[in-house]
């Protein structure tokens, strides 16, 4: 099945030509896969949204595509990984675009149902002939597309296992159903994702948290297939009761999907980097994790009714967060920045309505630093506290966690260096040893309390703190 859609996508500068020397030489250029089905979201939502694909081609019907090959490479830098439907690039004008030779029987002749097979799913078997305009839609996709389902093609989807998780990939950027029979086949193939090399499941889960808008979705189809064996420490929080005076939205599972959903509006409110935006949405998706083994339901007292408590959690929740982020193969720095503000995620609440205090803040800002001074900002930290309180359905509560950035404006946005350095203990007569952490440790608090502000201050309090230590 086809139809005319002229100017669906805008063919870049220089490709133009790759697609004419492909004509030339006897093969149909598509143009296949995500930049067709962006280009058709983007036409059916009549929108000028930044959403996009790369540009891939397919092309078909060539009689020989080791003589296509060599044509090509006469004429522009292609870089060949093999032939019949091996992937091959094409560098022009500094950018590179893939494409693949469809290996057929009947030369100059479209074989569109053979290659759709070898796709994951319908909405990305689509192909799109920039010459005459023609949409090829051979397994349904258009219509999958129109009603926002995803569907695999065919039982070739369980060639690679990924593809589960590629699917949840789609369910996080697109907020589509899945097909009941696709949501069965990705559960039988659930045995085999342990074997899955963690480069490749990193992957996808770094495609989920930089570029997902429906983290609960997500969260849901990972449930369905059963593949939430993968985050263990993630699934273990399904069924875990919060109260429902602040958690009217159910089980602490549901809460970390709202949270994530909200940590991810506000990185496109705010237009995050990638690696911001990575950062903003794990924290928020794992800050919970502390509450599967601290929660405790107190029972009811003459004074009042039965609480769901979890004292603790945040501190609790540190290690499984660490663990979770390290099992999927994230990288080391995003798993040490996690740490902190999940850790911290409740500070903001331990103040009252004038908010927080110079000290309080200083010392927020050095622990989320840590011990390098490379840990996550307090904005970063605001975001996550953010996407807490919002993500509580309809008992979302206002944050408190702009009272402490603005107050860390005022007392200097980043945590200070120490003004006492164990160089000015050896200068002041100590030798290194344990007593040197101590009064280190006690520099900071000092500092912090705003007790010590500038070099002098500083050694006049280490000079007073080793006459009292030292009377004689």
């Amino acid at each position: 099945m086809s139809t005319v859609i002229p100017g669906l996508i805008a063919i870049p500068a220089g490709l133009d030509r790759f697609v004419a020397a492909c004509r030339a030489n006897g093969a149909v250029p598509l143009i296949v896969g995500g930049a067709v089905r962006d280009a058709l979201l983007r036409r059916r939502d009549g929108s000028d949204s930044p959403r996009s694909s790369d540009i891939d081609l397919q092309l078909h019907g060539a009689a020989s595509p080791e003589q296509l090959i060599s044509a090509l490479h006469a004429e522009f830098a292609v870089h060949s990984r093999g032939v019949a439907f091996e992937t091959h690039v094409v560098r022009i004008e500094a950018s590179d675009y893939e494409f693949t030779i469809a290996h057929s029987d009947l030369p100059g002749e479209l074989d569109l149902s053979a290659s759709a097979a070898r796709r994951d799913l319908t909405i990305n078997a689509l192909a799109w002939d920039p010459a005459s305009a023609e949409l090829h839609n051979p397994v349904g996709g258009l219509r999958d597309l129109e009603d926002g389902v995803l569907r695999h093609v065919s039982d070739r989807f369980a060639d690679d296992p990924l593809r589960v998780l590629r699917l949840v990939r789609f369910v996080a950027l697109l907020g589509f159903e899945v097909a009941p029979e696709t949501v069965e086949l990705a559960r039988s193939l659930e045995p085999r994702a342990a074997s899955l090399p963690v480069e490749r499941v990193w992957n996808e889960f770094e495609r989920i948290l930089t570029g997902g808008v429906y983290l609960s979705a997500a969260l849901s189809i990972l449930r369905k297939t059963t593949w939430d064996s993968l985050v263990p420490e993630l699934a273990a929080t399904q069924g875990i009761p919060q109260d429902a005076r602040w958690h009217a939205e159910g089980d602490v599972w549901t809460h970390l999907g709202l949270a994530a959903d909200a940590a991810a509006a506000f990185a496109v409110r705010d237009d995050l980097s990638a690696q911001d935006r990575r950062l903003c949405v794990a924290a928020a998706l794992l800050h919970d994790l502390g509450k599967v083994t601290t929660t405790v339901i107190e029972p009811a007292s003459s004074e009042s009714d039965a609480r769901i408590t979890s004292r603790g959690h945040e501190t609790a929740g540190v290690e499984p967060a660490m663990a979770l982020l390290r099992r999927i193969g994230a990288p080391a720095e995003l798993v040490r920045a996690v740490g902190p503000l999940v850790r911290e995620h409740m500070v903001a609440m331990s103040v009252g309505e004038n908010g927080p205090s110079a000290s309080a803040v200083r010392r927020l800002m050095r622990r989320l630093a840590g011990a390098h001074g490379t840990g996550p900002t307090i904005d970063q930290w605001a975001r996550v506290v953010d996407a807490d309180c919002a993500g509580r359905g309809v008992s979302a509560i206002p944050s408190r966690a702009a009272a402490w950035v603005e107050a860390a404006r005022r007392y200097g946005g980043t945590p200070t260096a120490p003004l006492v350095t164990g160089r000015d203990l050896i200068d002041a007569g100590l030798q290194p040893g344990a007593r040197f952490s101590v009064l280190l440790a006690a520099a900071v608090e000092a500092q912090d309390e705003g007790v010590i502000d500038d070099r002098a201050s500083a050694l006049h309090w280490l000079h007073t703190q080793l006459r009292r230590q030292n009377p004689s």
